[in-house]
């Protein structure tokens, strides 16, 4: 599995246990849910939303 940097989003949610992540190397946004795994949201990059 790729080695892939995130950093911590401040957001008021990680009160609750919700963490938000940044993610440097492919610019995509994750959410952690207490001690479940980091899931992927969706991304509005447009390179990934181009009609073909």
């Amino acid at each position: 599995m790729p080695l892939i940097q995130m950093k911590e989003v401040f957001s008021p949610l990680k009160l609750f246990g919700i963490k938000l992540f940044f993610s440097i190397s492919d610019g995509n946004y994750y959410i952690k849910v207490r001690n479940k795994h980091r899931r992927k949201l969706n991304s509005e990059r447009s390179d990934h939303n181009q009609a073909s």
